[in-house]
C-alpha cells in the first residue's frame, strides 16, 4: 500500500468552489422530505396528482420484466431528486459495489451524476482557476479537450505514455522541467487509465503506483475517468472477466491512501448511454462541494432513470450483472479481434497498431502518411468514417495539424467491420502510392 500523506483539501478548491454554499430552499426541502405531520408550503414540488404515470414496466433481453408499481416509487420516479447525493437505494448499491470492487483505503463518499462528462466539468471548476495547468495523457478524450479544457482556458500539459499508460518517470520529468522553468506546477492530473480513449492503453498497477507517488510528492489530485473499466476483455483462454476484481485490476481509487483521487464511473458503457447516469467516488470534502455544483446546474439527476437502474440491478443481483458484463465484454472482444485480424490480413506495411485489451477503440499510426486528415475525403467516398488523430492531441489542444494517427471504433456489426477494414486498406495503399509517385517526381526534377 502507498504510505498515507495528509491532505489539505481546502488548498485545492477554486475561489468559486469556496464561495458555494448549500441553497437555503434545498436545505428546507431535504430537512422535511418524508416527515410526517408536516404541511408543506415551502417548495414548488408538484403533487402526485399532477403526474401522468401510475406504473412503469420494461422488458429485458431474456423476456423477463421489471415493474415499478408501488405508489411511493412511482411518485419518487416522477418527482425532483430531493436527496442531496442521489436516489437512496441506488446510492446504497453503489457504496456496497465500490467497496467490493475497489476497497479504497481512504474513506470515500459517492454522488450520483448526469454521466461522467458532467462530473468532469464540475470537478475542473471546483479545483481550477482560469489559466491553471492540467496534466493529461498526450492523447486524450477529445470531448473533454475540445469542449471543456480548451474553452475554459486551462493550460493542457501533455504527459508521455505508451500501451501501459502514463510513464511515471516522464510525468516526473514534465514536473521537474516546469519547476526549473519557473512555471506553475499543475495541481490536477486527468487520466483515462483503462482502455484509454483514444489509444486503448491500460495502465498497469505498477504504473499507477508510480504515478500516485509522483502525485503525492507534488500534491496533485488525480481525476480518474474510468468508463471502460468493465469493458476489459481478459485473456481469450480464460474468457471474459465479468466483475472479477482480481482480473480487472486495481484502480487509482484502490491505491488512494490520501483521498487525492476523484473517480468517475458510468452506466453509459455497461447499461445504456441514454440513462445519462454515472457516479463519483471522492473524499467527503470533495464530494460535498461537487454536490453543490450539482444543485446549481441540474438540481440532481433524473429520478426516473435512477429508479429504473436500481430496479434492474436489484432484479439481476451480482450474478445477473456479472453475466451481463461477460456478454458485452465478449461482444466487444470479438469485434476488436475482427478488426485486428483484418489488419493482419490487409494492413501490413500500411500502419502500426496494438491489439486492444479492452474498450471500444483501435488506435493506428499510418505509415508513410504524415497527416490522417489527407485521406478523410477518400474515405468518405469509400463510405468509411474514422476519426483523425489530431483531435485528441493535447499538445495542440485538438487543433488541426499533421498527425499520422487514426481512431477506429469496434461497435459496428462484424461483417461491416471486415468490409470497413478492406476499404480503409485500399484508401491508405492508394495514398501511399500517390505520395511515393510525388516524391519520385520531386527527386527526378531536383
Amino acid at each position: 500500500m502507498v504510505p498515507c500523506k495528509e491532505m489539505d483539501f481546502d488548498k485545492h478548491l477554486s475561489v468559486e468552489a469556496k464561495r458555494r454554499v448549500p441553497p437555503t430552499l434545498r436545505k428546507l426541502v431535504a430537512e422535511f422530505d418524508g416527515a410526517e405531520g408536516i404541511v408543506s408550503m415551502h417548495a414548488g414540488i408538484p403533487p402526485s396528482t399532477a403526474f401522468p404515470f401510475v406504473s412503469f414496466k420494461a422488458t429485458l433481453l431474456d423476456g423477463s420484466e421489471i415493474e415499478i408499481s408501488d405508489p411511493r416509487k412511482v411518485y419518487a420516479a416522477q418527482q425532483y431528486a430531493t436527496e442531496s447525493f442521489g436516489y437512496g437505494p441506488l446510492m446504497k448499491w453503489i457504496s456496497a459495489h465500490m467497496k467490493r470492487m475497489h476497497s479504497p483505503p481512504h474513506p470515500h463518499e459517492h454522488l450520483l451524476t448526469n454521466g461522467s462528462n458532467h462530473l468532469i466539468e464540475m470537478a475542473l471548476s471546483m479545483l481550477l482557476e482560469h489559466g491553471d495547468p492540467v496534466l493529461c495523457e498526450e492523447y486524450t478524450y477529445s470531448n473533454i479537450l475540445e469542449s471543456t479544457l480548451m474553452p475554459k482556458g486551462y493550460e493542457c500539459v501533455a504527459v508521455p505514455m505508451d500501451n501501459h499508460g502514463i510513464i511515471p518517470a516522464e510525468l516526473r520529468k514534465v514536473l521537474e522541467q516546469r519547476r526549473e522553468a519557473g512555471l506553475k506546477i499543475p495541481s490536477l492530473l486527468y487520466t483515462v487509465p483503462v482502455a484509454q480513449n483514444p489509444t486503448g492503453a491500460i495502465t498497469s498497477e505498477e504504473r499507477k503506483r508510480g504515478v500516485y507517488e509522483v502525485c503525492q510528492e507534488y500534491d496533485i489530485i488525480i481525476l480518474e475517468d474510468d468508463p471502460y473499466f468493465y469493458l476489459q476483455f481478459g485473456d481469450e483462454s480464460e474468457g471474459p472477466p465479468g466483475m472479477d476484481p482480481k482480473r480487472l485490476g486495481k484502480s487509482y481509487l484502490a491505491l488512494d491512501t490520501d483521498g487525492r483521487v476523484i473517480r468517475t464511473d458510468s452506466f453509459s458503457k455497461i447499461l445504456a448511454p441514454g440513462f445519462r447516469t454515472g457516479w463519483i467516488s471522492a473524499a467527503k470534502p470533495f464530494r460535498d462541494r461537487l454536490a453543490l455544483y450539482m444543485l446549481s446546474s441540474t438540481m440532481g439527476t433524473c429520478s426516473m432513470t435512477a429508479n429504473i437502474i436500481y430496479e434492474l440491478l436489484s432484479k439481476w443481483g451480482d450474478e445477473g450483472l456479472d453475466a451481463h458484463l461477460k456478454r458485452i465484454q465478449s461482444e466487444y472482444a470479438a469485434k476488436s479481434r475482427t478488426i485486428i485480424a483484418g489488419f493482419n490480413e490487409h494492413m501490413k506495411g500500411l500502419g502500426q497498431w496494438e491489439a486492444p485489451r479492452g474498450g471500444m477503440f483501435v488506435w493506428m499510426k499510418l505509415i508513410g502518411i504524415a497527416s490522417s486528415d489527407s485521406i478523410i475525403r477518400e474515405l468518405r467516398e469509400e463510405k468509411v468514417v474514422i476519426v483523425p488523430g489530431h483531435i485528441f492531441d493535447v499538445a495542440t489542444g485538438g487543433q488541426p495539424k499533421a498527425c499520422p494517427y487514426i481512431r477506429l471504433s469496434c461497435v459496428a456489426p462484424i461483417e461491416e467491420l471486415k468490409e470497413g477494414v478492406e476499404r480503409l486498406s485500399r484508401v491508405i495503399r492508394s495514398a501511399q502510392q500517390k505520395q511515393q509517385t510525388e516524391q519520385n517526381k520531386q527527386q527526378s526534377s531536383a
